[in-house]
């Protein structure tokens, strides 16, 4: 009687958690981020057989996800639908089948008592970074689902089932670079934690994983030199990071699962530590138990380890695949402390409390708050969240886009000979045909050599220094001012060169507006000038 109320109430939660999901993207109104437009410029140019590149004639490979790419592309020729709708209906199926993945993970670990892979699969269905890169057609929902994909089939320890793992953790490296985390986790689990005692190297899949890559190899290398996404050297070279900067970044994603930024310090401070002793205990359960469970923990501390060494630039999107192994982790780490029964109490308290938060989280994607209201939880429910100490409205997303659209719609009739400069080009790209000049070096090699920006004239990451303009010469240039404040604005050669030809008003990044500039004239621009630009930079920089 007892397992058939906990079955009950799993399959319960499970439809709960469902009916979230499906109400979170249905009901959503957030454009598409300026990130997601740059991969869906590069399927425009494959629908309509100009290669697979974002500038026309230029081999680059901008984009980090060339398999997501392929498959938008895929879906919008047989459809005839165009590949923003392809994107944001691929991405709600991959959000509801990573949610069955899910509860199929769970339930396949927490038996005690039954219901709690319910609680875990509602629990993971709020997530707000999940959200957040779904609804801003981000690829990670399906590179999550691939990783589940990967963790599912390795349930089963047959040839077949470690053979198709091996597969999907191959596929998944051609959508998101995380993806050779996932692969060397899967490879390393099958040599080391599988023969415990001795080494053995796991022949098959890494035949698997080869046959599944090579054609991705031999292409890259043939058609762009490289197999390895041009935008991920541009981002290492060209963003700047506080030290352990990524680690702050890992520190408060967890804690916005566990915890809400109005909480006193020391509450926060006390929800997250339980939150890190139940992922302890849940991860020592899974060692010891000897699961293939161990993969998605071996992927998620490979991705903490190396990502706080490189320390890169992280964006909310990158956090996403983390979500579903916290949960099973904090879920996995209940069920060991359960059989203590004088933790019971104090651990259902703590869970309740946490999916409170959650739930209160729930409308920041639906946007039905009202903005003249002061309450802490309206306030969380706007979608503001702490980076650093920037607070950055989620609808601000939004209002960049609307403005890099209306630039677009003014240039069109420019030709797609123009040259455009910016740090921020994807939603411009998409609904323009003029060559981009990315300010980051993201399809762009030639600009790698002039950044990143001197420290002393970067007042956020993405600045642009004069000596790129004065060696790409672009015909137009616009930017969050932000972004020039310190470079272009106080310029005298720029400002002889190059007129304003309209502000936007926008206060992203505590900007004071979006500047769209023309260049005045064409003469040529000799190699003296461009060394002198630079070495001037240099000297103030030093």
């Amino acid at each position: 009687m007892k397992n058939s109320l906990d079955a009950a109430l799993r399959i319960a939660f499970f439809l709960l958690a469902f009916a979230c999901l499906l109400s979170l993207r249905l009901n959503s109104v957030v454009e598409p981020s300026d990130d997601s437009y740059i991969t869906l410029r590069t399927v425009q140019n494959l629908l309509h057989g100009k290669g697979f590149v974002y500038n026309v004639g230029e081999r680059v490979l901008g984009t980090t996800t060339p398999l997501y790419t392929l498959l938008v592309d895929g879906i919008s020729k047989g459809s005839g639908v165009e590949p923003v709708s392809v994107a944001r209906g691929f991405g709600l199926f991959c959000d509801l089948l990573n949610l069955l993945l899910f509860f199929i993970l769970a339930s396949a670990f927490l038996r005690k008592p039954l219901f709690l892979s319910g609680i875990a699969s509602l629990m993971y269905a709020l997530c707000w970074n999940t959200t957040v890169s779904s609804v801003l057609l981000m690829e990670t929902p399906f590179f999550v689902c691939l990783l589940l994909l990967t963790c599912v089939c390795s349930l089963r320890d047959t040839l077949f089932s470690r053979g198709v793992a091996s597969a999907f953790a191959a596929l998944s490296c051609l959508v998101r670079p995380e993806g050779a985390i996932l692969l060397f986790s899967v490879l390393v689990y099958r040599s080391f934690l599988v023969e415990r005692r001795r080494f053995k190297i796991p022949y098959p899949e890494l035949l698997i994983a080869s046959i599944v890559l090579l054609p991705w190899i031999v292409f890259s290398l043939s058609y762009f030199g490289s197999p390895v996404p041009h935008s991920v050297v541009a981002k290492r070279i060209a963003y700047l990071r506080p030290f352990f900067g990524t680690g702050m970044s890992f520190s408060a994603h967890f804690s916005r699962i566990v915890s809400a930024h109005y909480m006193a310090w020391y509450v926060t401070v006390f929800f997250l530590g339980a939150g890190l002793y139940l992922v302890w205990s849940g991860g020592k359960a899974l060692i010891r138990g000897n699961s293939p469970l161990q993969i998605p923990l071996l992927f998620l501390l490979t991705f903490l380890l190396s990502y706080t060494v490189a320390n890169p630039s992280i964006f909310e999107w990158y956090l996403s695949p983390l979500e579903p192994i916290y949960v099973l982790l904090m879920f996995a780490g209940l069920q060991a402390l359960w059989n203590r029964r004088l933790l019971r109490l104090p651990l259902t308290l703590y869970f309740f409390i946490v999916s409170v938060n959650l739930f209160a989280q729930y409308p920041s994607a639906l946007h039905l708050e009202s903005s003249s209201s002061s309450s802490p939880w309206i306030h969380l429910a706007r979608g503001k969240q702490e980076d650093f100490g920037v607070i950055r409205p989620f609808r601000a997303f939004e209002e960049r886009e609307y403005i890099y659209i209306r630039i677009a719609s003014m240039l069109q009739n420019t030709g797609s000979d123009a040259s455009v400069l910016a740090p921020e080009f994807g939603a411009f790209g998409y609904f323009s045909s003029a060559r981009i000049i990315s300010a980051i070096g993201h399809v762009n090699p030639e600009v790698l050599s002039f950044l990143p920006a001197p420290k002393s004239k970067t007042a956020l990451d993405s600045a642009i220094p004069v000596a790129m303009v004065v060696a790409t010469r672009p015909d137009y240039i616009f930017s969050l001012e932000i972004f020039i404040r310190h470079t272009l604005l106080k310029d005298p050669w720029f400002r002889r060169h190059y007129e304003v030809v309209k502000i936007f008003p926008s206060s992203m990044f505590y900007s004071k507006g979006v500047y769209l500039f023309r260049r005045l004239e064409k003469e040529r621009v000799t190699p003296t000038a461009v060394a002198s630009i630079v070495i001037g930079d240099a000297l103030k920089g030093s």
